[in-house]
């Protein structure tokens, strides 16, 4: 059996002759999550924003809700979803990025790529993978 691992240096020189010509292409897959995150970051700021100017005008809310009782600022359930959804898409443009350096071809679209995920044969490994990697992740933590 041959070994037929690469170097560094044959992997990028490789990388970097497929690229030639599609550096535009390559960005805007790559820019796709980094887009959503700083939306996601937007919305969340905007909402954190908005509660606080809530709680400011309405003095009784806040001592209502001193014990702690109340809604918090910032959902983890909603950051630990947005992550989740980033992560999928981080896969697809993995996943589009192998196949660009399988088929030498850059015949796709960088939106379709970076969600091509979502329409492959193997999403439900994908999804339950994440979701373990999400679970045992959040269980270490109360290690």
């Amino acid at each position: 059996m041959q070994n037929s691992t690469k170097t560094r240096a044959e992997l990028k020189s490789e990388v970097k002759s497929l690229f030639a010509g599609h550096w535009g292409l390559a960005v805007r897959l790559n820019l796709v999550p980094v887009l959503l995150t700083i939306l996601g970051l937007l919305i969340s700021g905007m909402a954190i924003v908005a509660l606080l100017a809530f709680f400011v005008t309405t003095p009784d809310v806040i001592s209502s809700s001193a014990d702690g009782a109340g809604s918090s600022a910032s959902s983890p359930f909603g950051s630990t979803i947005g992550s989740f959804v980033v992560s999928l898409i981080m896969v697809g443009i993995s996943f589009t990025s192998l196949d660009w350096l399988r088929t030498k071809e850059a015949d796709f679209g960088a939106l379709k790529g970076a969600f091509s995920v979502f329409s492959k044969r193997y999403f439900l490994g994908v999804f339950v993978i994440q979701l373990l990697v999400n679970l045992f992740t959040f269980l270490w933590a109360f290690y």
